[in-house]
């Protein structure tokens, strides 16, 4: 999940990603990454991603609970320690 560029054949760190609110939907294991920085939510584009847009553009990052919004999508939040990156594959969660 992320970034691909074409001419490297590799996923693209981007800033903010992992610093960003990142969420599961344990149902069917799909991750959405709410950025810190300015980026857009990645994510698979359905519901849950038009929610967590609508939920982010009404306050800054930093004033967003990201539990209250999981309880509210019924998301999981993901530790920072299971945050993960690798150019082949790109982001996602131990």
């Amino acid at each position: 999940m992320g970034p691909y560029n074409n001419e490297t054949r590799t996923y693209e760190k981007v800033e903010g990603y992992e610093s960003g609110h990142w969420y599961v939907k344990e149902s069917t294991r799909e991750l959405f990454i709410v950025p810190s920085a300015e980026a857009e939510i990645e994510g698979p584009d359905n519901e849950t991603l038009e929610a967590l847009n609508t939920i982010y553009r009404e306050k800054p990052f930093k004033e967003v609970d990201a539990y209250a919004v999981a309880n509210q999508l019924g998301l999981v939040v993901v530790a920072d320690a299971l945050k993960r990156f690798d150019t082949e594959v790109g982001y996602f969660h131990a």
